[in-house]
């Protein structure tokens, strides 16, 4: 790599987008290219429709992220780009009178979205660089807000695949085998019959390390290279690794109980959680993140990195308190608090970024579709059924429940389901500035 411590293409085709004037950058021979890495899984990728960055506009807390993300107010200028070669369709008319900026010299090489495979998308920093190409993630804000507060070339590498856990997809090569004792591994009862001890191996050993190596060869791909990425880098200044962003979680929260194992003895007889007690160890994720750390630092050459860790907040604030990802979300944060990490590992809660307005809505009318169900079809037992009359009982209900303008919020500020944040801009907006505002604190 040359930096310290493919194709190229638009993110979104035929889509009006709004284009920040440059500001003059100073030119600066000494001054290396930052450089930010951003990687983990579905929600690093983002789910988030362009269609609910809307929602912003519609309360105060978020109508100053909204006209950043939009140019919005006279506060840029801005100018009409249109591909080449498009031609109108019915995916553009959503966004065909929509706006959307572009962050001045900010340029990001995004390996992961969804069906391009292992192809690199790259192109300067603006809306498109989600899961699919009329999607978001924090990425957006997150380059946008660095932008405002470094004034300087940055250059993002992103690396996220969807459903991806750590104690074996990302595994970091410190934490060894997945089966550190083949000759402790015994058959297993699978759902098409036994899984032998030697195809469990084999099944590991294919899996164990996968994606953490191929993030850390996209960082290396990339670095090798700045130049490709973005037109401001100097060779004689070279590039930086200013900091990692981790925001990954969820197929470990749900991950099994071999590994994640739950505590019988969390509950008294009636079923109340003890004081102190946690209903599931998750205690292996803090080992192996903590792993991850050390190893992705190591790799990448920057062995004091700035390493900001995303907790998983699906569902806001308000959970259950023997909510099993209360559990988890402080084995997320628990390295921040290792001495080895002091000063170096920050965690930032997602929860607090959660649309509360738009989920106590849903919720409203997702309660009383169930309890039809359960008063109205009591012989349908299987969830997937269930669960199709739910969401027939919502479509009937929502009209008779929610005023139009409570309607309006939840059309246009989710676009998702609940393990992705309800899709939803405001959220991953927020989550972004957050991550930005977290490595801007390691700024010295």
């Amino acid at each position: 790599m040359s930096c310290r411590g493919t194709r190229s293409f638009f993110p979104i085709a035929a889509i009006t987008l709004a284009i920040l004037a440059l500001p003059a950058f100073p030119a600066n021979a000494a001054k290396p290219l930052k450089v930010y890495i951003l990687a983990g899984q579905s929600n690093m990728q983002g789910a988030a429709a362009l269609s609910t960055i809307e929602r912003l506009a519609m309360t105060p807390d978020s109508l100053p992220m909204y006209k950043e993300m939009t140019g919005g107010d006279g506060k840029y200028e801005t100018k009409v780009v249109w591909k080449e070669g498009d031609e109108p369709n019915k995916w553009l008319e959503q966004y065909k009178d929509k706006q959307y900026t572009v962050v001045p010299n900010t340029y990001i090489a995004y390996l992961g979205a969804a069906r391009m495979g292992d192809e690199v998308i790259q192109g300067p920093l603006s809306v498109g660089f989600g899961a699919k190409p009329d999607k978001i993630g924090p990425e957006f804000t997150f380059g946008l807000y660095m932008q405002k507060h470094l004034q300087e070339p940055i250059l993002i590498i992103k690396a996220a695949w969807g459903g991806k856990n750590i104690f074996l997809d990302f595994r970091p090569p410190g934490a060894g085998p997945f089966f550190p004792d083949p000759s402790k591994v015994e058959d297993r009862k699978g759902n098409k019959g036994i899984i032998t001890a030697e195809e469990r191996i084999a099944r590991a050993e294919e899996a164990q390390h996968r994606y953490y190596n191929l993030m850390v060869e996209h960082v290396k791909s990339v670095l090798a290279d700045p130049g490709k990425y973005h037109p401001a880098y100097d060779k004689e200044a070279g590039c930086e690794i200013a900091g990692f962003v981790w925001f990954q979680g969820w197929n470990d929260l749900v991950g099994p109980g071999d590994i994640y194992p739950w505590n019988e003895e969390a509950k008294d007889a009636q079923g109340n959680l003890r004081d102190g007690q946690d209903v599931r160890d998750y205690s292996k994720y803090s080992e192996l993140l903590a792993q991850f750390i050390r190893d992705v630092r190591k790799d990448v050459n920057a062995p004091n990195m700035p390493f900001v860790i995303g907790v998983i907040g699906v569902g806001g604030e308000q959970l259950e308190p023997d909510d099993k990802q209360l559990c988890f979300r402080k084995a997320m944060a628990a390295p921040a608090s290792m001495p080895e990490f002091k000063d170096t590992v920050a965690a930032v809660h997602t929860a607090k970024y959660w649309d509360i307005a738009a989920q106590v809505l849903r919720d409203k009318v997702r309660t009383e579709a169930e309890k039809r169900v359960a008063e109205d079809f009591p012989e349908i037992k299987r969830f997937a059924a269930r669960n199709k009359k739910t969401s027939e009982f919502i479509e009937q209900l929502t009209p008779e429940m929610l005023t139009a303008e409570e309607i309006e919020l939840i059309n246009v500020g989710t676009s998702h389901a609940g393990f992705h944040y309800m899709g939803s801009a405001y959220t991953y907006g927020k989550i972004g500035e957050a991550f930005a505002k977290a490595m801007i604190n390691f700024e010295p």
